[in-house]
């Protein structure tokens, strides 16, 4: 197969070669830790905007969402389901805290392993932070949605435990 002209938003290096995670990466915070067996690329042109990967341990599922370099930093969050209007607001109140709004824009959406959850090839990816390192992330697409709700932590904080193979599981 040969690669796309330039412009089509389909890049010579896959996005995922991009991505501070991959998919069987085992990730652990604090006394947390995840595998992350499937997730969603969200490219923007050639430009990987964020991946957003699912995982979780002991029947807990969570979402680690890593943004390229320079910017390098993740989201934990939990599964939640987030009530917002098909606009995302720019301020999302959640548990008496609220988050701003750093960004929302459209992106193309590409599943890396077997995704449990019906997501469309395009949406809108919108993240949230708040002033206490509270975090939100949203990915609206006509299939569906992922979201998540947790905080914010840098790569210091994430300690990456090895790899295994998804397809074992």
């Amino acid at each position: 197969m040969s690669a796309a002209p330039s412009g089509t938003g389909s890049p010579e290096q896959p996005a995922s070669a991009r991505s501070a995670l991959g998919l069987g990466d085992v990730v652990q915070v604090d006394d947390e830790s995840r595998w992350l067996c499937s997730g969603v690329e969200l490219v923007e042109g050639n430009d990987l905007r964020c991946a957003a990967w699912l995982g979780g341990h002991d029947g807990a599922e969570g979402l680690v969402v890593c943004f390229p370099p320079p910017e390098s930093r993740f989201l934990w969050l939990r599964l939640q389901p987030l009530e917002v209007p098909a606009s995302p607001p720019t301020r999302l109140e959640l548990d008496g805290r609220l988050l701003d709004r750093q960004a929302s824009h459209p992106a193309c959406v590409r599943a890396v392993g077997k995704l449990p959850l019906e997501l469309g090839t395009a949406g809108t990816v919108t993240w949230y932070l708040g002033a206490a390192g509270d975090a939100a992330f949203l990915l609206q697409t006509d299939a569906g949605s992922l979201s998540g709700v947790g905080r914010r932590i840098d790569g210091a904080e994430l300690d990456r435990m090895g790899c295994s193979d998804p397809a074992e599981g």
